[in-house]
């Protein structure tokens, strides 16, 4: 069985290399069979931790089962080095699935010689209406832009990240991407011990944290193609983590002063931990602004006065990040991209597709705008629904709400790119939920637009899609309430 795994475990690593390094974008059908192909040997290792979909079937390993590496199997630091080699071998290319780098490097460009990246749409630096003499900023890397018409919609942390790559090779994109791709480690490194360390507070197997770690859209998408949803979802887990050690879920009682020296005292309205947890949570949105929504569903566990405290600090961290790279009177110029992102673009949805096509049969055009105002108020009563409303009686149930929250965010998102859905990856591993994993596979059919630099969209894959994951999703929910009310019997 070792040398099963071992050979499992090499092929993987030529197929990573086959795709970063040999797998142009446009050749959908050799790279989705290579993933494909991955997929299926992460499936298969996964499962024989039972840590895969045994919720779903009669028989459930006990957990130390699931934690024993016999003599027949590669052990669990093999596996751990395996996801760290395979990373490693991305470093060194240039993403090939992904065109977003050269605005990072753009961004990171004009951060190091002091100017924001909010400040000058990148056509005003090239058409002359703005006198420069950045090194690197030129007409070969603008033409590779794929918003050159927009301000930076990028955070703080990745701005930080850019103006690092930029500073240490300003004449070299190669270079700066190579250092881009190492702080895109560091997070995963990061977010794999945080990850392991809240298996092990929820008492769950140790080697769930391989649904992760091996997973192939997370080690294309994040070190392979700088996506930093790595960032968030590295801060997300320390937030996650901080919030579990915190006195809310260690049954203490909170009283004056405001804040406690020791956690594990009962003398505090907000304890140390939970101090730590809005920190790391604001790092998250400065990684990527998505995890906001995460704040209301803190109401029913902290209450109204600390949810009100914990979004003030998560505001003032924020504010304090964004600082070095944006003016007060650039502001508009951020919200403005951010506005017409979201009123603009669209790609692999599922309900808006729906909804846009009502729209053309009552109105004759494509209301994008109006669905997008009308879809982004009903997710935000819907959030705030369950804020109010569904109770988060224990930690594993808080972690549940977060993806069900991040499911129905997607499901009106009128946007899909496949590493959008790497934080529900992440907290799928908490939960019994494994529909993200399954969605790792189906959501990289999205490729097929970019065969063509027309890039159209198969509508008929991304109804396959998400008919698939829909379907798996019913049958997960009622599969796990099934045996749930089995035991309750």
């Amino acid at each position: 069985m070792k040398r099963i795994e071992s050979c499992l475990l090499f092929f993987s690593l030529v197929g990573y290399i086959v795709i970063s390094y040999y797998t142009p974008r446009e050749n959908f059908f050799q790279f989705f069979a290579v993933y494909s192909a991955l997929f299926l040997i992460y499936i298969y290792i996964n499962h024989r931790f039972n840590t895969s979909f045994s919720h779903l079937t009669n028989k459930e390993s006990s957990k130390k089962e699931v934690n024993s590496f016999s003599g027949k199997s590669l052990s669990y630091n093999t596996y751990f080095l395996s996801g760290l080699i395979f990373r490693i071998a991305l470093l060194f290319v240039l993403p090939n699935l992904s065109d977003d780098f050269y605005r990072f490097y753009w961004d990171g460009l004009l951060s190091s010689n002091g100017i924001s990246p909010f400040k000058y749409l990148p056509v005003q630096l090239i058409d002359g209406s703005v006198i420069h003499n950045i090194e690197g900023i030129s007409k070969t890397l603008y033409d590779q832009l794929n918003s050159p018409n927009y301000y930076s919609i990028y955070p703080p942390v990745c701005q930080f990240v850019s103006w690092a790559g930029a500073k240490a090779f300003p004449n070299s994109i190669y270079g700066a991407v190579i250092i881009m791709k190492l702080f895109i480690l560091i997070f995963e490194l990061i977010s794999f011990s945080f990850l392991q360390k809240l298996i092990t507070r929820l008492n769950l197997p140790n080697t769930t944290v391989f649904l992760y770690w091996l997973n192939p859209l997370i080690i294309i998408e994040l070190v392979g193609n700088i996506h930093f949803e790595a960032g968030m979802i590295c801060f997300l887990l320390a937030a996650l983590y901080f919030l579990s050690e915190s006195a809310i879920f260690n049954k203490q009682n909170f009283s004056f002063p405001f804040i406690m020296t020791n956690a594990k005292s009962n003398t505090g309205f907000i304890d140390r931990k939970l101090l730590l947890s809005a920190s790391s949570l604001s790092l998250a949105v400065s990684s990527k602004l998505i995890p906001i929504i995460f704040i209301p569903l803190l109401l029913r566990t902290i209450g109204l006065v600390r949810v009100s405290i914990y979004g003030i600090i998560v505001l003032l961290v924020f504010i304090i990040c964004f600082a070095p790279f944006i003016n007060i009177e650039e502001v508009p110029n951020l919200m403005e991209s951010i506005n017409l992102y979201f009123g603009k673009f669209e790609f692999n949805a599922s309900v808006y597709y729906i909804a846009r096509w009502i729209g053309f049969q009552v109105k004759g055009w494509n209301m994008i705008a109006t669905i997008a105002s009308g879809f982004s108020k009903l997710v935000l009563i819907i959030i705030l629904l369950m804020a109010m409303f569904k109770r988060n009686k224990d930690f594993k149930t808080l972690i549940r709400n977060h993806l069900e929250v991040l499911l129905i965010y997607f499901a009106f998102a009128m946007i899909v790119h496949p590493w959008y859905i790497s934080t529900m990856i992440a907290l799928a591993v908490l939960t019994k939920y494994r529909f993200p994993i399954i969605w790792s596979i189906l959501i990289m059919m999205s490729y097929f637009t970019y065969r063509t630099t027309a890039y159209n969209e198969n509508l008929y894959l991304v109804i396959v899609e998400y008919m698939m994951l829909f379907s798996f999703i019913l049958f997960e929910i009622l599969t796990y309430r099934k045996k749930v009310k089995k035991y309750k019997h």
